[in-house]
């Protein structure tokens, strides 16, 4: 798996006012970065956005993130009701702002390649929920740094988010778990020395070649 760049998600760099524009005065932000296509299944997280309002009427779900979906998913937006709950921030370079602004970061894909975004969500310290798939599997260890649900099932995403946000125990013991497996495991340098390790081993496998 890819390292994070830790620099990219450093909390010393996050721009308050940004946070603060983000949040504005959501008592519960509900947030994804992520490309708006299909693979992403954002609109399941818009499938549970009512849900989620039913138990925090005050919260915001915050998407960043551009993509051939984007207007789709803002006329989902509006067909449901929720267009003034949910904040389309398209891309941004400044992601440690989005994260930060974030009460639960959550993915719903289809699949992923390698989940780097649930490590930059936990490596800021944000709760996480995705989806039980390849790659979402990779990244979270269901119940230990995150949550994890089954593909599609708005409900559970829902109710996956609402029991982080309602327990402060629980997220506080996924958000300290998460960020520490991140540091000590999966910075960008630790996974290059790791490929350097690889590649050395099976340099050292090969049979001498013969004259």
């Amino acid at each position: 798996m890819p390292g994070v760049d830790l620099r990219r998600v450093d909390r010393s760099q996050v721009n308050p006012a940004t946070v603060a524009g983000y949040r504005s005065s959501a008592s519960r932000v509900i947030g994804t970065v992520a490309r708006l296509a299909t693979q992403k299944a954002v609109h399941v997280l818009l499938d549970a956005t009512p849900l989620l309002l039913q138990q925090f009427p005050d919260a915001r779900v915050l998407i960043v993130g551009d993509g051939p979906l984007r207007a789709t998913l803002e006329q989902q937006a509006k067909r449901l009701g929720i267009s003034s709950a949910v904040t389309f921030a398209g891309y941004q370079e400044d992601v440690a702002s989005a994260y930060a602004a974030m009460d639960v970061f959550v993915l719903p894909s289809r699949d992923e390649g390698y989940g780097i975004v649930f490590l930059e969500a936990m490596a800021m310290g944000v709760p996480v929920v995705g989806t039980r798939v390849i790659g979402s599997t990779d990244a979270v260890d269901d119940g230990v740094t995150g949550l994890l649900v089954p593909y599609a099932d708005a409900p559970a995403l829902a109710q996956a988010a609402v029991r982080i946000l309602g327990d402060a125990e629980l997220c506080r013991r996924l958000s300290s778990t998460a960020t520490e497996r991140v540091r000590r495991s999966f910075s960008r340098e630790q996974s290059v020395a790791k490929v350097e390790t690889l590649y050395r081993e099976l340099a050292n496998q090969q049979p001498a070649v013969k004259g």
